[in-house]
């Protein structure tokens, strides 16, 4: 379990400090998280992969797929709280009026696109509920865990504990 915890933990921090790379490097991007950027995405994938790789070094029987699996979703859900957590305190603390900003993008574009009032009604609902500080948590916490599952679930077949092929011993 250390090594799923010193992974996530590093993911996390790593995935935090990707949107801000991402954002001084101009992509079009918000620093309030919500959702892993391209880069959170590829240190979701290289530490699921190390991760799995060293608790395979350390455990001199192998792997099975579950145990590769298990590991790599732990990872990820540690790093997803991370990665979440940061979000949940950007949008409630370092930028309270973040949601009112998104709000009023949304609206604005909406009203361009000439929308009607029910359809922009519905949609600024759905923005509120999705960028409000917790939805933010649930989103960098869930998107984080549904890439790590999916990677997990790869990485665990090229890690898992590989069965005889032949009765003659060879593996």
């Amino acid at each position: 379990m250390q090594t799923e915890i010193k992974y996530g933990f590093v993911i996390g921090v790593l995935m935090i400090g990707g949107i801000y790379a991402e954002y001084y490097a101009g992509f079009n991007i918000s620093l309030a998280g919500g959702s892993p950027a391209l880069s959170g995405i590829l240190f979701i994938i290289l530490g699921i992969i190390m991760g799995i790789r060293e608790k395979k070094l350390d455990d001199k029987n192998g792997l099975t797929y579950f145990q590769c699996f298990l590991g790599g979703i732990t990872i990820a859900f540690i790093a997803g709280v991370i990665f979440g957590g940061y979000s949940f305190f950007y949008a409630r603390f370092i930028d309270p009026e973040y949601l009112s900003k998104v709000v009023y993008d949304v609206e604005k574009n909406m009203k361009l696109h000439h929308a009607s009032d029910e359809d922009i009604k519905h949609n600024l609902a759905m923005v509120r509920s999705s960028y409000s500080p917790l939805g933010q948590f649930i989103n960098g916490t869930g998107a984080t865990v549904i890439v790590g599952a999916l990677v997990s679930g790869i990485a665990s077949f090229f890690f898992k504990k590989k069965t005889p092929e032949s009765s003659n011993g060879t593996y």
